[in-house]
Formats: C-alpha cells, sequence, structure tokens
C-alpha cells in the first residue's frame, strides 16, 4: 500500500509554511536584519480583554448530523461569551496539554431524534472534575440558540460576570425543521472534502435557500463550499472563488453579525490572492467575534505568509492557540514564524506541545523536522521527517524537506532524484513548494536550475522578501547576478504589499 498524502487541508496549510522563512543569523555585511528591513513595526490586533476562561468540549461522538449542530451551540455559546475566553477542547484532554487553565468547563453534548434535540447541559469544575450545574431540554431541532442561550447565561453567572452575555432572542431565525436537518446534512456533506459531498452540499444549500432565501447560514455554507472546491485542488477554475465571494456577501447583507461569514470571506479572499483585503476581513471577524479560533489562525497566516508581516501574525496564532489548543495549522504557521525569528525553543515548545495533542500529524513532524534542519540538527530532523514520511510519504512537501535534508547530508544523487521524481511534477503553481525546490538545488551547486525555480515562484506570487534574504541555503547563491535580480524584485514587490497603509 502506498503511504497517504497529507490531508487536504493540511497540505493547504504546508502550501503556505513550507518555504515560508529560513532562520535569522548573522547578517552579511551590506544587509540587514529582517526586522530593521521591515517598512514599519506592525501592530497587533489588540488582545481581547479575557479574564476568565470557560472551556468548552467538542462533540466527538453521535451522528453528524448532531456533530454539526453542536458546532452551531458552540459558535453561539462562544459569541454569548464574548467577555470569556472559550477554548474548544477535545474530550478528555488535559489543561496542562492545553497550557490554557479553564475556571469552568462546559460538557455538554446532544442527541437528535426525529426533529427534537435533546441537551445536555452540564458545567464542570474543572479542579474538582465535579458537575456545578446540570440540566436537560428537549426542544426543537432548529431552536439551538435557546440551549446555547441557557449555557452560556448560567456559565458567566457562575464565574462570576454575566453582564457580557447578549441579551436576544433565542432562536435561529429559521423556523422549518426539515429544511434545518437539511442544512445540518448540507454541513456535514461539505466537510467531507470530496467532490462528491461537496456537489451534495450545494445542492442542499441551494434547496433550503430556494424556501428562505434569507436564512444566511445558508448562504455562508453555500461560499464555504464553492470556495473549497478551489482549495482543495477538485476544480481550479477562478469561478468558484467569485462565486464564492457572491454568496458570503450576501449572508452578511442579511446579517452583519454572521462572524463566520466575515471569516469565511478572508478566506476567499486570501484564495484569490488579495491578502491585504484578507487582513482587513481577518480583522474585523477577531473585533467581532473575539472567540473565533479560526480567524485568529487566519489573519496569522495572511499576515504571516501571505504579506510577510511577523509579529502581528505571531500574536494571532497564539491567541488562536489559545482559542483551538490542538489545532495543528496554527502550532504549524506559529512555529515556522518562530523558528524564522530567530526563536527555536519557542518554536520547538510549541511543537512539543502540539504533538502531545496530535501525535500523529504528518504536518507537525514535517515542521519539526524543517525546524531542526535549520538548527543544524541533522539526525532529529531525520528521525522527524522519517515519521512523516511513514504516513504521508507521498505528499511531495513532505518529500521536499528530505530532499533539503538529503542534500544537506551530502547525499546528492539522493536529494536530485527525490526532487526531481517525488516534488517537481506536483509543484504545478504552489510559489513556497517552488522556492522549497530551489534550495534543494542550490545546496547541490546547481545555481541556474534553483534562479529558475525561484522565477517561478515570483511568478506564482510568492513575496516573502526578508526570511529569503538570509535562508542559508541560498548561500551559493549570493553573488550570482541572477539571483540578485530576483531578490530585487521581490524586495519591491514585499514593500508594496507589507506597507503598513495597505493592511488596514
Amino acid at each position: 500500500m502506498k503511504p497517504a498524502r497529507l490531508s487536504k487541508t493540511a497540505a493547504a496549510g504546508l502550501i503556505l509554511l513550507a518555504a515560508a522563512c529560513g532562520p535569522k543569523k548573522e547578517p552579511a555585511e551590506g544587509f540587514r536584519t529582517a526586522t530593521e528591513e521591515s517598512p514599519a513595526a506592525a501592530v497587533s490586533v489588540p488582545a481581547p480583554r479575557w479574564t476568565k476562561t470557560i472551556a468548552l468540549n467538542r462533540q466527538e461522538t453521535g451522528s453528524d448530523a448532531e456533530r454539526a449542530l453542536f458546532d452551531e451551540f458552540g459558535s453561539s455559546v462562544a459569541d454569548r461569551l464574548r467577555g470569556f475566553r472559550v477554548p474548544r477542547w477535545s474530550r478528555g484532554m488535559r489543561a496542562g496539554a492545553a497550557d490554557v487553565k479553564a475556571d469552568l468547563l462546559l460538557d455538554c453534548g446532544v442527541r437528535i431524534s426525529g426533529d427534537t434535540a435533546i441537551w445536555n447541559l452540564n458545567l464542570v469544575d474543572p479542579a474538582s472534575r465535579r458537575s456545578v450545574w446540570n440540566e436537560s431540554l428537549r426542544i426543537p431541532v432548529e431552536e439551538f440558540e435557546r440551549a446555547a442561550g441557557t449555557a452560556a447565561e448560567r456559565a458567566a453567572a457562575l464565574a462570576g460576570d454575566s453582564g457580557d452575555v447578549p441579551d436576544r432572542e433565542a432562536v435561529s431565525g429559521f423556523t422549518d425543521k426539515s429544511l434545518f436537518l437539511v442544512y445540518l446534512r448540507a454541513r456535514t456533506a461539505g466537510a467531507s472534502g470530496t467532490r462528491q459531498g461537496i456537489d451534495s452540499a450545494v445542492r442542499d444549500y441551494k434547496a433550503v435557500l430556494r424556501q428562505d432565501s434569507t436564512f444566511s447560514p445558508a448562504w455562508r455554507g453555500l461560499g464555504r463550499a464553492y470556495l473549497d472546491i478551489t482549495r482543495f485542488g477538485l476544480d481550479r477554475n477562478r469561478v468558484w472563488p467569485e462565486l464564492a465571494k457572491d454568496a458570503a456577501l450576501r449572508a452578511l447583507r442579511i446579517d452583519s453579525t454572521d462572524g463566520r461569514a466575515r471569516t469565511l470571506l478572508c478566506r476567499i479572499e486570501a484564495e484569490r490572492g488579495d491578502f491585504r483585503a484578507a487582513v482587513r476581513e481577518a480583522k474585523r471577524a477577531v473585533a467581532d467575534k473575539p472567540n473565533d479560533s479560526e480567524a485568529w489562525i487566519l489573519l496569522g497566516q495572511v499576515e504571516g505568509q501571505g504579506l510577510a508581516v511577523y509579529s502581528p501574525a505571531i500574536d494571532a496564532f497564539r491567541r488562536g492557540l489559545e482559542l483551538d489548543p490542538g489545532s495543528v495549522e496554527a502550532a504549524s504557521g506559529l512555529a515556522v514564524l518562530l523558528t524564522g525569528s530567530g526563536r527555536a525553543k519557542e518554536a520547538t515548545d510549541v511543537l512539543k506541545r502540539g504533538l502531545v495533542l496530535a501525535p500523529e500529524s504528518p504536518m507537525l513532524r514535517t515542521v519539526f523536522s524543517l525546524t531542526r534542519l535549520y538548527a543544524g540538527e541533522l539526525d532529529e530532523a531525520r528521525a522527524e521527517i522519517g515519521k512523516a514520511l511513514s504516513s504521508a510519504g507521498e505528499d511531495p512537501f513532505v518529500r521536499v524537506i528530505h530532499a533539503m535534508l538529503l542534500a544537506r547530508s551530502g547525499e546528492k544523487d539522493a536529494a536530485l532524484g527525490e526532487v526531481t521524481l517525488r516534488v517537481e511534477p506536483y509543484a504545478g503553481n504552489m510559489a513556497s513548494l517552488h522556492v522549497s525546490i530551489a534550495a534543494v538545488y542550490a545546496l547541490l551547486g546547481r545555481n541556474g536550475t534553483a534562479v529558475e525555480s525561484l522565477e517561478k515562484a515570483l511568478s506564482f506570487g510568492y513575496i516573502d522578501y526578508p526570511w529569503l534574504s538570509f535562508d542559508p541555503h541560498f548561500d551559493g547563491l549570493r553573488g550570482d547576478s541572477r539571483f540578485i535580480d530576483c531578490m530585487k524584485r521581490l524586495k519591491t514587490a514585499w514593500e508594496e504589499v507589507s506597507r503598513p497603509e495597505n493592511q488596514t
């Protein structure tokens, strides 16, 4: 059996991560540090004023519809408790592993029977593991907001502050029970990541909207489905992001407080290549919905990998991890930026904590190998990439890091075979992958081929000038006129997109 590739979500993350940066080192004469190269100090989004933490266990059992309904409930609880930090935890996850101390734990669940939802709402004291409040509700499936309102109000009261819980009508805005179940079915089908599942989701979302065109979550779901067709590489036709944007905007016109639609718009703008617009949407999303972990993680990605503005991106990734400690995307993104900022120990700590929560993640193993490689710890890098290869050996991002390691270890023939046979045929228009390929060729002393790969990366929108300036893998190219020309053009493009007035 052939080794599997990374999951589509993980591979999409590594598109941004694999060659985002190299480590900071002592600059050569005539060069400045990456921080000094920045056009101006970027400003992070102000930290939310969280004083207490109410954690929420995810529902990981039950039917697809029940898990989708619980996700709607969880988002509503987090929105209502905006004055509290509301991290989502996997059931049984140790608070110490998450590095976040919870004052209360919401351990809730739902079961669907026909068109009725049976909710078990339970608040637990994490220190004693004892229940401090419990209530059961049998309500129509579409009235999940009633359950969310009850849980949020009780949690806030027991935590000592109920003033920040919105007092609003506890209904979803959608009253047709059968169509609400169709909406939940669409959510689960779209999450499959397959073309068949996404097409099924699109049909169901459209069926819901034909009956009620004012139900904003269905427009948001339709937009996410359209985007995922491109994002997962199922069809590269650029019409899909445009259709996704139209659907997200329609959701926001119906409900301007729909934070997930705002977050979706950020993801869409990033897919369209407009990272400045993506940053603006992400900042609006986290300002409106400070407990939205996806929005914080996206903000880290579009600032860090899209605009190469690292300090605020690091802050955003950290907040994303506070809200979703098990996020492989956030841990990987943060570790790469910390490594590139010369903070190797912090990067190692982040990755080790991530591997406690997701020990089988090939993405975390690959990034760990990358950080060890740049630190010159080749044996450790080899051990980590070996683990990634065992589970995702067909993925070109795993393979290109392996090729770098082989080249650094003097195994030139093996490195050349790896990059030409296992990586280049799958590079497509992925800019960061072309930069990684260039790094391998530079390590092999094939300067002309390395520059050709860099030219491809630039043509596909690569923007990360500061760290490419100091990546030691390219030291053999520093005096090459072709490389110097690439760097001049890259610097001009980076200064344009990372200018502070273009980020607000």
